[in-house]
């Protein structure tokens, strides 16, 4: 039986998909810019397609933040690759949690009780974090809230003890 292999094809999906919307919102981005002298002024315009990319990723892309800095001219390329890179491993771990729902958890331990811990307070730092961002609008601002629902909820199954266990 052919099993999905989530955790293989979710991260390399988003990664292009987040290359597209970065591709799409560069070229909003400069076509916005004003220019002066040949030189592209940069403003603080968040274009669409790359808060769309950052609801995408929005675990990822609350420590790219501000996003708009992302489709300057002067963007560095580590920048552009550390986004790429955590986009891959964050929707890794969803594909990973997607193929694995079915297997036996695993027993509690205290190595199990602190990712538990740490993923919730992750869960509201993503929360606490992206709700006042001033150059994100409410695509963002909404799958924020979504993302952090989800993180806390996965994180507080680690703290649960597993049926079946005293």
């Amino acid at each position: 039986m052919l099993r999905h292999r989530f955790k293989l094809v979710l991260p390399i999906l988003f990664v292009l998909i987040t290359v597209g919307l970065w591709w799409w919102a560069r070229e909003d981005y400069l076509s916005v810019a004003q220019q002066e002298n040949g030189l592209v002024v940069c403003t603080d315009y968040t274009p669409i397609p790359l808060e769309v990319a950052g609801a995408l990723n929005v675990p990822v892309a609350t420590f790219g933040y501000p996003l708009y800095r992302l489709v300057h001219e002067v963007t560095s390329r580590w920048d552009l690759v550390a986004l790429l890179v955590g986009v891959a491993v964050q929707w890794g771990y969803v594909g990973w949690v997607l193929d694995s729902r079915n297997a036996p958890a695993p027993p509690k331990s205290w190595l199990r009780g602190t990712a538990g811990v740490a993923g919730l307070i992750y869960g509201v730092f993503v929360l606490l974090v992206s709700i006042p961002m001033y150059h994100v609008g409410v695509i963002y601002k909404g799958a924020a809230v979504v993302w952090a629902i989800f993180i806390c909820w996965h994180f507080l199954s680690f703290l649960r003890r597993p049926s079946g266990q005293q």
